[in-house]
């Protein structure tokens, strides 16, 4: 289906295109031949995109699988079987935060243990499926404790199997998700936590990031997390910097370039005069 929407847009002539591919390897070929019509392409959750000149993401990805596996690991006593649940097992960001879930978990928690007959479990990013695989698992494992999920969709269809099957207190998710789908599992504790980052933030950053391409920007390495991207593009509206969050071919970073004026960071505020990046900002090369 992307593939189609992107061809479309090819055909009408547009100035960039700022995917989220459901299936990285699969849009190769279409960005592809996007760029060499000339068409900016930016990515967003698609670190290992080749056809796009940055990709985006809204945060290293093996410390936000780590995050979500802490959660996890909490909730579980530290100790118990557990597996992990990938929206799309083509979805190269989601794979990469359940790996690095599940080493962390290996290195600091050794009571914790992978279902090795299914380490990754699938949901096509669909609730119900999310509902009727952990039904399965919690069914034909019953010493399964934990689901660490990625896709937004696993808490609640994971939520929603514990608590039919009345494994409140013995059975646990940690997943990405969005607080309204997960408030009354939240509410009744069947479900301890959900992490995300601002979709919102992330697409206009994602937009500002391709307008900037279009006028020539050029980005080089850096990383710089101190502020929210929706603070950054505030920011670099109000005093006149131009910040975007993105990554290159060699990594994640902040670019932000010079001219702006900052109050927001503190050792900025402290220095009311300070011109530039902020410290932990790497200047373009």
């Amino acid at each position: 289906m992307q593939v189609q929407v992107i061809q479309d847009l090819i055909a009408q002539g547009v100035d960039a295109l700022a995917v989220v591919p459901v299936d990285p390897a699969a849009l190769e070929p279409v960005l592809g031949e996007a760029m060499k019509k000339g068409i900016v392409v930016v990515t967003h959750e698609a670190s290992t995109q080749q056809n796009t000149m940055y990709d985006l993401e809204a945060f290293t990805n093996a410390s936000f699988g780590q995050t979500i596996m802490e959660s996890l690991a909490t909730a579980m006593g530290h100790k118990g079987l557990y597996t992990t649940m990938v929206g799309n097992v083509t979805n190269a960001s989601h794979n990469e935060w359940a790996d690095a879930g599940v080493a962390y978990a290996t290195a600091k928690y050794p009571e914790m243990k992978l279902l090795d007959a299914e380490p990754r479990v699938e949901i096509m990013d669909n609730l119900d499926t999310a509902y009727d695989r952990a039904k399965e698992l919690f069914k034909k494992y019953p010493d399964l404790r934990g689901i660490m999920g990625t896709s937004s969709l696993s808490a609640p269809g994971v939520s929603r199997a514990i608590e039919e099957l009345g494994l409140q207190g013995r059975a646990f998710v940690s997943s990405a998700g969005l607080p309204n789908e997960n408030k009354p599992f939240l509410k009744d504790g069947t479900l301890q936590s959900v992490v995300l980052w601002d979709p919102k933030d992330a697409g206009y950053a994602l937009c500002a990031l391709a307008a900037k391409v279009i006028r020539g920007g050029k980005f080089g390495n850096g990383l710089d997390l101190t502020h929210s991207v929706a603070e950054a593009v505030a920011q670099a509206a109000r005093f006149g910097a131009e910040m975007v969050l993105a990554r290159d071919v060699a990594g994640p970073h902040l670019a932000s370039l010079p001219g702006g004026r900052c109050r927001s960071h503190p050792r900025c505020r402290r220095r009311q005069t300070a011109r530039g990046p902020h410290p932990r900002a790497a200047r373009p090369s």
